[in-house]
């Protein structure tokens, strides 16, 4: 393990960076073909349901990190996961009424709202990153974009991307505190229970 490691610190920084882009390109990719998938499922199981069959799966591989648990760990960590769990909620319901292409054009607002919130909260974001972000959503623009009514599914995925951009601000001043695989259960947890709780008046 320590040779791995070891290895690993010794890779070059362009290596290293060529890795990162890599990786952001693959989770981009899954990112991206998640409305899709979730726009087929709304029609045939409720939000609540996807959502705690899917956390519920997610979530059971890191429980045995759950032993690691302490209080502050667990406070923020449940906050996380409430936050999450909101943006979830809304981006599931937001496709019943809406189109896959049209919810991930709305939800990439997060690219330009993460450094605006940054500014206001009084972090320095450069001209570049702002410029980079506008860029962005004109890029998702052309290829999302469907001439449509604005519509209840448009709102709850505005609502969507601003609390994910609170969700990314907070998560990275909190990762700085805390164990990461320990705080990704806490999450995962999270949002699966309280998506069973949501779903038990859909089987009496």
């Amino acid at each position: 393990m320590t040779i791995e490691l070891n290895n690993y610190s010794q890779r070059s920084p362009k290596t290293l960076h060529a890795w990162g882009i890599a990786v952001l390109l693959l989770i981009t990719l899954i990112w991206g073909t998640s409305f899709a998938l979730l726009k087929g499922a709304v029609s045939s199981l409720s939000p609540a349901a996807i959502l705690a069959t899917r956390f519920t799966v997610a979530a059971l591989p890191f429980t045995p990190y759950l032993r690691f648990l302490n209080l502050p760990l667990l406070r923020d960590g449940v906050l996380l996961g409430l936050i999450i769990f909101t943006t979830l909620t809304l981006q599931t319901v937001a496709l019943e009424t809406i189109s896959a292409n049209h919810a991930a054009f709305i939800a990439s607002f997060n690219v330009l709202l993460v450094p605006l919130l940054g500014q206001l909260l009084g972090r320095q974001v450069i001209l570049k990153t702002f410029l980079a972000a506008g860029i962005a959503i004109i890029g998702v623009g052309v290829m999302c974009w469907e001439s449509e009514q604005i519509v209840i599914g448009d709102l709850l995925m505005l609502c969507n991307a601003f609390l994910y951009s609170i969700y990314i601000l907070k998560l990275e001043s909190i990762t700085l505190r805390h164990p990461l695989m320990p705080l990704t259960a806490i999450q995962l947890w999270v949002i699966a229970v309280v998506s069973l709780i949501w779903g038990v008046p859909d089987h009496p």
